[in-house]
């Protein structure tokens, strides 16, 4: 099409084109007959006849702003400036992800730029087709695509905080004056769009529209709260904060079932866990390698060598690195064959990545979980053990106010050690992909991370018989401690003894996350400290011994655990005494409580947590449909500030006094 209007139309996104192929046929239409009026052509009914025009001067060109590199262009109009849509992310290129390629890059390889470096470019080719425009600039944005709201791409913010003069038109026009007469049907049309429109206007209520659409709405039992709200935070529509009490226990019963991770995640996003436990919103399921995958494969893997070890009655002090590699050899192609229908061995890429980081990570973390188990008197006792409801161990039940909570959970791994009283030491572990993670007293305390506490809970009190699956064995693979220092009973602290009466009382001894990583991966050096137990353990001597009967100075088997020259423990080592581990699994069980009512009250605000430098919205599969910005009246993260573990027991200690 060609005329006098020297126009460009840039258009984004293949859903927007389809989209707006019926507006760019009016456009077209527009942009004849116009050309028709100004002498260059002829209208005839449905086709207008053109003359010829030089195209060096007149022209309308329709494409995107990455293929387009016209730099003189008198107006433009850049349509489907949505976010998500412009500027859209890049996705890797389902050949090497970011990490892969970052992890080549330190190799000495030249590869191509990563997805942060494709959209920074992108960026670049957008802001450079938005300069280009000499006289005129028009940017274009949807409320919906007709399935699911939309929301403007943050590049309409900039340009208007660039230029303050900038005009808005339709629904979010403010501050035009007489905009009643340039207000359309569209405007109108449902009652949300209505919403929209007062909630931008709010300051000229005193007009006769705004002045009746108020009214309307604060007589609306759907949108009074809402409005309140708006003209609490100004002039930005805010979502409703809460679905109700009375909707809350309709949607998730009196009765409730709830893992921990569950309670874990409303802590960490209050809208997170109404979407994905309320709503049970799914991804749709690609056959494609992901994160949780990687993590199901180790899970899998390290579950079949424990109980490879037991059913073949080795002894786990004898066992050699060779030897390991050689029982791992044969379970991990199995592995790999029945892990989701084969998915981490589909193609060559996964392959590869097998061969060069997985394989390799779970291999150290085996060779580690055998010096774990050399090194003292623990031993497994059960692997991905299920508690809750229909499992062979009872759910924890909370009774609160008005409800009943039965938590449940699955513990990657139970070990036990017995004293020669009879004495019965449990200890939980679990498997971790990221090599920092240890126990945060911090996110203990404000509840989103409860995990290791309760599931020690649960396995000290747990009946023995509960957590065996068939006759015990009667080899040297089970041992019990033979330290001649042990003359002294162990405290047994009262939360965590085994069943009422019982002659041989279990003691809680400690909780752990165990890093499933191959440690020469990062810098090329080895440490063996990544693939040491972290957590808290009690302090007493007869639970350190049967840790490790051999400590004299540097723990092998737990991180940061260390003597001092005089043989006392460092003062960094991370120990608890009896009355501190009671408080810890007490105070987590009573938070399980009060997190539970919380969500009951039917919270299902976005209000993402915010500690050091991360926010629980990065990885968050949700965050194109919460719409949570920081920036935005209303919207805020909830800040967690460092809590070390002396300030931890200091305010349980102080919760506890009358």
């Amino acid at each position: 099409i060609r005329g006098r209007l020297g126009l460009e139309v840039l258009v984004e996104g293949d859903e927007a084109l389809l989209a707006l192929t019926d507006i760019f046929r009016r456009a077209a239409e527009d942009v004849l007959r116009a050309c028709a009026t100004a002498g260059r052509g002829r209208w005839q009914g449905s086709q207008t006849v053109l003359d010829q025009i030089v195209t060096e001067h007149d022209q309308v060109l329709l494409g995107d702003f990455l293929r387009t590199r016209s730099r003189k262009v008198d107006a433009l109009l850049l349509l489907g400036c949505n976010e998500g849509y412009l500027p859209k992310p890049r996705q890797d290129d389902e050949i090497l992800d970011d990490l892969e390629l970052h992890a080549l890059t330190d190799l000495k390889f030249t590869l191509w730029e990563d997805t942060t470096e494709s959209t920074k470019k992108d960026r670049l080719a957008l802001y450079r087709a938005l300069s280009s425009a000499k006289k005129f600039l028009w940017l274009g944005y949807s409320y919906s695509d007709g399935e699911r709201e939309l929301v403007p791409s943050t590049l309409i913010e900039r340009v208007l905080m660039l230029f303050p003069g900038c005009e808005r038109e339709g629904a979010a026009a403010t501050g035009v004056a007489n905009s009643s007469a340039k207000l359309s049907f569209d405007d109108l049309q449902t009652q949300e769009s209505g919403f929209i429109l007062l909630c931008r206007n709010l300051d000229r209520l005193e007009e006769p529209l705004f002045s009746l659409l108020y009214k309307y709405y604060l007589e609306s039992p759907i949108y009074k709260a809402r409005l309140i709200q708006a003209m609490t935070f100004g002039k930005t529509p805010v979502a409703a904060d809460s679905i109700g009490e009375q909707l809350s226990k309709k949607l998730y019963g009196m009765r409730l079932n709830a893992s921990v991770s569950r309670l874990e995640t409303f802590r960490s996003c209050p809208f997170k866990h109404f979407i994905r436990y309320g709503l049970r919103a799914e991804q749709r399921a690609e056959y494609k390698d992901r994160p949780e995958h990687i993590g199901g494969f180790y899970h899998l893997v390290l579950e079949a060598f424990v109980k490879k070890v037991k059913g073949l009655d080795l002894v786990w002090a004898c066992l050699t690195r060779e030897e390991t590699d050689a029982l791992l050899d044969e379970i991990i192609p199995k592995c790999l064959k029945t892990y989701e229908n084969g998915l981490l061995s589909s193609n060559s890429r996964v392959k590869a990545l097998s061969e060069a980081f997985w394989i390799k990570a779970v291999k150290e973390t085996a060779w580690a979980i055998c010096i774990s188990f050399a090194s003292g008197d623990f031993l497994p006792f059960g692997s991905e053990v299920k508690f809750g409801t229909g499992q062979k161990l009872k759910p924890i039940s909370l009774k609160l106010d008005n409800a009943t909570v039965l938590l449940s959970g699955k513990i990657d791994r139970i070990d036990e050690a017995h004293t020669p009283d009879g004495t019965r030491l449990v200890r939980v572990v679990d498997y971790k992909k990221n090599k920092n993670m240890e126990l945060d007293y911090t996110k203990v305390h404000d509840g989103t991370s409860l995990q290791l506490p309760i599931y020690l809970a649960a396995a000290a009190s747990a009946p023995r018989s509960a957590i065996i699956s068939g006759k015990r064995s009667t080899t040297n693979s089970y041992k019990t401690l033979k330290s001649t220092a042990l003359r002294k009973k162990p405290q047994i602290t009262q939360a965590c003894k085994a069943e009422a009466g019982s002659k041989n009382p279990t003691i809680a001894a400690g909780m752990f996350y165990q890093s499933v990583i191959d440690p020469a991966c990062d810098d090329g050096k080895k440490n063996e400290d990544d693939l040491r137990l972290k957590g808290p353990l009690l302090e007493e001597e007869a639970v350190i011994n049967a840790f490790e009967t051999q400590f004299s100075d540097k723990s092998k088997t737990v991180k940061s655990l260390k003597k001092n020259g005089d043989g006392s423990l460092h003062a960094y080592s991370p120990v608890l005494n009896s009355k501190q581990m009671d408080a810890l699994l007490k105070f987590a069980a009573a938070k399980a409580g009060e997190v539970t009512k919380a969500l009951l009250l039917g919270n299902s605000k976005p209000e993402p947590v915010q500690y050091k430098n991360s926010t629980e919205c990065e990885f968050c599969e949700y965050s194109s449909i919460c719409r949570f910005d920081a920036r935005l009246p209303g919207c805020r993260r909830r800040e967690l500030k460092k809590l070390p573990r002396e300030g931890f027991f200091q305010i349980l200690e102080s919760e506890s006094k009358p």
